[in-house]
């Protein structure tokens, strides 16, 4: 996977970038750059593929409600110094997008913390604006619906990873939306690439 033209159109959009061959490289990269702070994840296939939890558990506080008492985790989460979390979708044009069940996510992705920091495998790239959405809601999406009980159309249907219906489920994990054109007004975000197939 190429990421030159996301990498430049993210860095004229004004986010940090840095491109790792593999995830073993970006982990180290963010162990040697975080060190003493707290941090807050977001919920991430990508940051648990990672064991970011664990190694920035080392010399970090951190906080995370898929390793923590889920109402505890998220609380703290929306203080913390950095907020770490990956994308579900990243448009080579220079647009991120996230979707959400919960809400805590989009909201610390949008505003309360020093500096985010959203780490993103090359599964998550598409061309343009339109067809990122559109992996987001068809593919990432319809596997997280996947992982919880209730069962939204897409995951009744047989169509995981490849169709969402735009259910009116209670039940469905999609519930907001969420794109970054810029880093936020105070809050740096630092973009990490990595060249391997990572989360949803």
């Amino acid at each position: 996977m190429d990421f030159t033209k996301a990498k430049r159109n993210l860095e004229r959009n004004g986010f940090e970038v840095h491109v790792f061959k593999t995830g073993t490289e970006a982990a180290a990269h963010l162990n040697e750059e975080l060190n003493d702070v707290s941090i807050g994840f977001g919920g991430s296939k990508t940051l648990d593929q990672l064991g970011l939890y664990e190694s920035l558990s080392e010399h970090n506080d951190v906080y995370w409600h898929w390793r923590q008492d889920a109402d505890y985790a998220r609380e703290k989460s929306m203080n913390t110094d950095i907020y770490m979390s990956s994308a579900n979708g990243l448009a080579e044009t220079g647009e991120i997008i996230f979707v959400d069940g919960n809400g805590n996510r989009a909201a610390s992705i949008l505003w309360g913390h020093k500096k985010l920091i959203l780490v993103v495998g090359s599964n998550k790239l598409a061309p343009d604006y339109t067809m990122a959405v559109a992996r987001c809601r068809n593919v990432a999406c319809t596997m997280r619906n996947a992982d919880f009980p209730g069962q939204p159309a897409c995951v009744k249907a047989g169509t995981v990873g490849t169709r969402c219906f735009d259910c009116k489920s209670k039940n469905r994990q999609c519930k907001a939306m969420v794109t970054l054109w810029q880093p936020m007004n105070g809050t740096p975000c630092e973009v990490i690439l990595i060249d391997e197939e990572l989360g949803y």
